[in-house]
């Protein structure tokens, strides 16, 4: 009875322990912040590009008729 009693003891020590060091509050640094965004960005092209129809042209992967790309509205 008694060798229950200190190993119930010690889980409930090291459970006590664990959600302690787990309330720790981090920080998160700027540079955390830009990998996440880099990851929520995706790995696609970042120039503008429009694909049309189907044939020879390679378009990122896709072989298309007609690839147009760098166009933009800004002046």
């Amino acid at each position: 009875m008694k060798k229950n009693k200190i190993k119930i003891g010690l889980v409930l020590l090291c459970l006590s322990g664990c959600f302690f060091f787990s309330m720790e509050k981090k920080q998160l640094t700027d540079l955390t912040f830009k990998n996440i965004e880099a990851l929520a960005q995706g790995e696609g092209p970042t120039e503008n590009y429009y694909c049309i129809g189907s044939g020879d042209v390679d378009c990122y992967g896709y072989r298309v008729e007609v690839k147009y790309s760098g166009f933009s509205l800004r002046p």
